[in-house]
């Protein structure tokens, strides 16, 4: 399996430089007079000095102080053939710390939706702002380092599958990386001691020297949410993660993007196909059914029937990625 393009290493990987001494992925400050990013131990400098972009800084700021979203869709729409659309009018908030899912039938429009979160593909009409900054306006450096701080974990994993799983993490680097440094693999002792902290957390430390390949399913997934976690992520966008696993593997896969959210303040905003999951896991649910928002709301709210409304019928389907 081919590894991930740039585009993609950037939506699931990278956090600051290695060189001011981050944690793998900080909880969030416990008040507004805590700086964005941690300070470098001993320095009295914070990050966000030594290296990592100023525009990175202005996608934190908003994210770390105060009870504003991290993440605002306002009125977004996608039409692929300037007539049919895969998303009609989503609007949207996503809190530091909040556990979002998203159901609905196939090709209901989720798989866009996170990705015109982050640009990968480009929204048609309406905003995306994500800690404080219209993304639909970025480009080149200032949306790699809006990019930094959104990390991705796909269905199909998206690993390199002959290369170890430390390997495969460390390519959450990537977005900070130099392209030599990253075609080269050019990493820092202290980017590979976060990677291996990262594969800890997910319990796959005695994987650390696997090849991918000889990896489960569930095993492969967690080793995509390791990277997504060495990245430093604000938000995380996972699509459709546990579809292909197994009821045991997918409740660990859950657990763990949980944890994410509880313990590492991460936005997470999730595609799923199993209802009772997202009842489960989730601090909001949201329903999409041909595109169009049709329940926004807390579990407890979702009844039964609004789900058999939102499933009623097979919703058109508009593209591949819509799932």
């Amino acid at each position: 399996m081919m590894s991930a393009t740039r585009e993609e290493a950037e939506c699931a990987a990278p956090a600051a430089p290695a060189a001011c001494g981050m944690p793998v992925v900080p909880a969030a400050p416990a008040s507004c007079e805590s700086p964005a990013v941690p300070e470098v131990p001993g320095s009295g400098v914070s990050s966000a000095a030594c290296g990592t972009p100023a525009e990175s800084a202005t996608c934190v700021a908003s994210a770390t102080c105060g009870d504003d979203a991290l993440l605002q869709l306002r009125g977004v729409t996608k039409s692929y053939d300037g007539w049919s659309k895969a998303l009609d009018s989503v609007s949207l908030s996503v809190r530091r710390g909040e556990f979002v899912s998203v159901i609905g039938p196939s090709g209901a429009g989720k798989s866009t939706l996170l990705r015109c979160v982050n640009r990968l593909i480009e929204p048609t009409q309406g905003s995306v702002r994500f800690g404080g900054r219209e993304m639909r306006g970025l480009r080149g450096r200032d949306l790699r380092a809006c990019r930094r701080r959104i990390s991705m974990v796909f269905q199909h994993y998206n690993l390199v599958y002959r290369a170890t799983s430390i390997e495969n993490v460390l390519q959450g680097r990537l977005g900070y990386k130099s392209t030599i440094a990253g075609t080269l693999g050019l990493f820092t002792e202290d980017e590979k001691r976060r990677a291996f902290e990262a594969l800890d957390q997910v319990g796959l430390s005695d994987f650390a020297y696997t090849r991918v390949d000889r990896l489960s399913g569930g095993q492969k997934q967690r080793v995509g949410i390791a990277r997504a976690l060495v990245q430093d992520p604000l938000l995380l966008l996972a699509d459709e993660p546990v579809a292909s696993l197994d009821p045991k593997s997918a409740r660990t896969v859950m657990e763990h993007l949980r944890w994410a959210a509880d313990e590492l303040s991460v936005a997470c905003l999730v595609n799923l196909h199993q209802v009772d999951f997202a009842l489960e896991f989730s601090d909001r649910v949201v329903g999409l059914k041909a595109g169009r928002m049709v329940y926004d709301g807390t579990p407890d709210g979702l009844d039964q029937e609004t789900i058999a409304r939102l499933y009623a019928a097979d919703a058109p389907e508009h593209d591949e990625a819509a799932a």
